[in-house]
């Protein structure tokens, strides 16, 4: 009996305390897990993360395009591929993909908007891929290396007017922080963007845990720490009325990660007199392109030739 109580006991102060520690396990460990974007742990569950991706631009046909890498910090350089224009070029776009994704998403945007007189820029975000680092700023210094990432663009004399900003999620995040900051940007296209960071938190969780406000706060306040990310500077939300040039919002109507009413909320309030806002029915958050992807380049194309001027500009003409 003595033997079944001290068991017991024992029992009793085991599971409380394994709780805690694999409690704070998780707590101290899921920022780095959620920042590092080649994580050890995660490319346990998903391989494709510590891969490098060449991409393949000769085997989709893709001609005259090449590959080339800028530095925009002392650490940090960034790999892109750029795809001229067939003929004479109308603009320039360049592409940025989300979170755990890369330029190569981009590759068959590239083969549609080149051959349909558009140089196309497509671009791997730090810590990603081919490109320098190892943690994602979720847009915050995202933004600061497109910045340098343009500049030198503009100083090298890749960059025809008009200019377009496409981003994918925190890609598009970064595009409109990036936009509301620069008189060089025409336009936007924006696909799964979020309107607040803090809101993707429990949608994350809940999609990948099925639970979606357990210690959110917490979790939020530890990752932003950890990264010196100003917590209120992740939310395009609040620069969206600073910006007047043409918009056009892509989002999936059953995307779990960035929900359609969050998304529309961003829409509501852009300044832009243009905007356009297009809902893919049975998008998800990835998956807008299908089933029919060069019908929705069309769609893209046709809204940009619509606003933007029919003459390039130079880029020097806009300096």
């Amino acid at each position: 009996m003595k033997r079944w109580k001290s068991a017991i006991r024992l029992l009793g102060f085991g599971f409380p305390t394994a709780f805690l520690v694999v409690a704070g396990g998780v707590y101290f460990y899921l920022p780095r897990l959620v920042a590092e974007v080649r994580n050890p742990l995660a490319g346990h569950f998903n391989p494709a993360i510590l891969r490098i991706e060449k991409p393949e631009l000769t085997s989709r046909g893709i001609r005259n395009a090449f590959g080339f890498r800028i530095r925009v910090n002392d650490s940090i350089r960034l790999s892109a591929y750029e795809v001229p224009a067939a003929g004479r070029a109308r603009g320039t776009i360049v592409a940025l993909h989300g979170y755990r994704s890369n330029k190569n998403r981009f590759l068959p945007a590239a083969g549609y908007f080149s051959k349909h007189g558009w140089n196309f820029i497509a671009v791997d975000l730090r810590g990603h891929n081919e490109s320098d680092g190892r943690f994602t700023g979720f847009s915050y210094y995202e933004r600061r290396d497109l910045n340098a990432f343009l500049d030198s663009l503009k100083k090298n004399g890749h960059i025809r007017r008009p200019l377009v900003l496409y981003g994918h999620s925190i890609g598009a995040a970064t595009a409109v922080f990036t936009a509301a900051h620069r008189k060089d940007v025409d336009a936007l296209v924006l696909e799964s963007c979020f309107d607040r960071f803090g809101d993707l938190i429990p949608n994350y969780l809940d999609y990948y845990t099925g639970v979606s406000r357990l210690g959110t706060g917490s979790i939020a306040r530890n990752l932003f720490e950890r990264l010196r990310i100003p917590p209120d500077s992740l939310n395009p939300v609040d620069v969206a009325p600073e910006i007047g040039i043409p918009v056009l919002q892509v989002q999936g109507d059953a995307d779990p990660k960035v929900k359609p009413a969050q998304a529309r909320r961003l829409f509501e309030r852009w300044a832009s007199t243009q905007k356009q806002w297009i809902t893919k029915r049975g998008g998800t958050h990835n998956r807008l392109w299908l089933p029919d992807t060069t019908t929705y380049f069309e769609r893209l194309n046709a809204f940009l030739i619509h606003v933007l001027p029919e003459h390039p500009m130079p880029a020097e003409a806009t300096k």
